[in-house]
């Protein structure tokens, strides 16, 4: 298992993307009907899923996780994080907003952020083509197994 994994910055961005994806959506679930409600929970909902499903990754070791597929996730939430959090401006700016409206508009910038932090993790795994820490296991050999010979 990837306790090691735990232990990296990835993860500790991930959890906290996590956390402020709930208290963005948790925050604002009562308001229905606006369009840019809408859009910022479906944003704050599916980044709690992402996140969750990164760390689960993670965790296990999975290197899908990091580089190029990870790295276009990132890059796609930067952007709805960025709208997002705009979209929650524009409603705060118009006087239009109590206490939870501004709790989910200061954690949708705090989030954006967070995403920025991992695209920039993710950009690093990929140009350095590393996959993500080291595996902990033997090292491969360089020869052929013995089955493989047989065969030629």
């Amino acid at each position: 298992m990837g306790v090691e994994n735990v232990k990296t910055g990835a993860f500790i961005l991930r959890f906290f993307q996590m956390i402020c994806a709930i208290v963005v959506f948790a925050t604002i679930v009562d308001y229905d009907g606006w369009s840019k409600i809408n859009y910022t929970m479906f944003v704050g909902i599916t980044a709690f899923v992402l996140a969750f499903a990164f760390m689960v990754l993670y965790f296990v070791g999975a290197q899908m996780a990091r580089g190029i597929v990870s790295l276009v996730i990132d890059v796609l939430y930067v952007i709805f994080w960025l709208a997002a959090a705009g979209v929650m401006s524009s409603i705060v700016a118009q006087d239009q907003a109590d206490s939870k409206i501004k709790s989910s508009c200061a954690f949708s910038w705090i989030s954006w952020f967070l995403w920025i932090g991992s695209a920039i993790i993710s950009f690093k795994d990929w140009r350095s083509g590393s996959p993500g820490p080291s595996p902990t296991g033997p090292a491969p050999t360089g020869q052929i197994p013995s089955s493989s010979i047989s065969m030629v």
